[in-house]
């Protein structure tokens, strides 16, 4: 499915509550994406808020909402928020774009996980601008992997509640890495 009027509400597609898709797929709204209602998907399935070059290109996972698939990957054009009690479950990978593919050039944006992950790797990922990167939710998973870009970026971990090997890989730029003192490294 593809929004080509700009900005799209996942909402109860069913009197269950849930969104359901087969086999893989993607969603694309020309921004911003607001997930609202639970998803089960099977298969890779892409999530995508369109970057252009104004800011507003943000993908939103509203509260207690639960996202379930095989590989989930999130593209957002500008910033990232999985709310607190929000879950998103996979059986594979979660990858997460911030400010990608960079339309925008010299604003950055904030990837906000203050929900919960669970797969076997997460990769959360921001482009060349100077981005932020917050993981104060709960991440469950066997690699966690965050990579930013060139610039100033910010990456806070939070992991106090989280399983998995961590490794941060910051691009060129002055870059600040804040670990909290119960997270498990």
């Amino acid at each position: 499915m593809t929004d080509t009027a700009g900005g799209l509400t996942l909402d109860d597609l069913d009197t269950f509550g849930t969104s359901v898709s087969g086999g893989g797929g993607a969603i694309t709204a020309n921004s911003p994406l607001t997930i609202a209602s639970d998803v089960f998907v099977t298969g890779n399935f892409t999530f995508a808020a369109t970057d252009s070059a104004g800011g507003g290109d943000n993908l939103f996972i509203d509260p207690g909402v639960s996202i379930e698939g095989d590989n989930l990957t999130f593209n957002a054009g500008d910033d990232f928020l999985l709310e607190p009690t929000a879950t998103i479950s996979a059986f594979g990978t979660v990858t997460i774009n911030g400010d990608i593919p960079n339309a925008d050039a010299g604003t950055g944006s904030t990837v906000d996980i203050s929900g919960s992950i669970i797969a076997t790797t997460v990769n959360v990922n921001s482009g060349d601008d100077a981005d932020t990167v917050d993981v104060a939710g709960t991440v469950t998973a066997v690699t966690i992997n965050v990579n930013t870009g060139a610039n100033a970026d910010i990456v806070n971990l939070d992991l106090g509640a989280s399983e998995g090997d961590v490794t941060v890989m910051t691009g060129a730029g002055n870059d600040t890495v804040n670990v909290s003192a119960t997270a498990l490294l």
